[in-house]
């Protein structure tokens, strides 16, 4: 256990840093499905560029544009939702790196 000062200090310096690379972990993992989420809606604006072009008068039609659209729409919901959670963790990396800084100047 620790007991000297430098050693506290040490020790909660070495425990935010590790916490500070998990969350850059989580980060990275958050631009990754946001990115395989837009590229889904991309894939999706393609499709229902081609479920347009077909004719409405047929049921099945209307229905898998209606479903294109509803998917697309909870992609950008999802995607929205990633986001705030990167920002969030984003600030979290900040402010530990502010009690690193901290902690050093003691």
């Amino acid at each position: 256990m620790a007991n000297e000062p430098n050693e506290v200090r040490d020790a909660i310096i070495k425990r935010l840093r590790t916490e500070q690379e998990k969350e850059l972990q989580l980060v990275k993992n958050l631009l990754g499905e946001m990115t395989r989420y837009l590229l889904q809606k991309l894939s999706r604006a393609e499709e229902e560029t081609r479920v347009r072009s077909l004719p409405f008068d047929q049921p099945l039609n209307s229905y898998g544009l209606h479903t294109l659209l509803m998917t697309s729409k909870s992609d950008r919901h999802i995607t929205t939702a990633l986001e705030a959670a990167r920002e969030e963790v984003l600030r979290f990396i900040d402010e530990k790196q502010v009690l690193v800084n901290n902690y050093r100047a003691l």
